[in-house]
């Protein structure tokens, strides 16, 4: 899971969940960057007032859970992934994906 935060109340260390993008769509800042003091300095002289960031609190999605989630986008999609944003695009859309099943698969197993 992750959260929007303002960038004032970001500790170092906290880790972007998904890239930072400038107005023309090219990648300022990847995700999964751990955020250290020049990035915030850097997202306020460009005005950027908010990112997500992973929630520390959220619990781990269970990987064969990702696994299935990550076939399920490659099915439902026409193409393949040709540069790290669109990469992070689908890992975005499966980890999306694996948290609607989460709940799924609890019920199942406890039958």
């Amino acid at each position: 899971m992750s959260k929007y935060v303002s960038i004032r109340d970001i500790a170092v260390g906290a880790v972007l969940a998904e890239p930072i993008l400038n107005r023309y769509g090219h990648l300022i800042i990847p995700s999964g960057t751990k955020i250290e003091e020049y990035h915030l300095a850097f997202l306020e002289k460009w005005g950027i007032t908010k990112i997500n960031v992973e929630d520390e609190a959220a619990p781990e999605i269970d990987p064969a859970l990702l696994h299935i989630a990550k076939e399920r986008v490659a099915e439902r999609s026409d193409w393949k992934p040709s540069n790290p944003l669109e990469e992070d695009m689908i890992n975005a859309a499966a980890k999306y994906v694996a948290q609607l099943l989460s709940p799924l698969k609890a019920v199942h197993e406890s039958y």
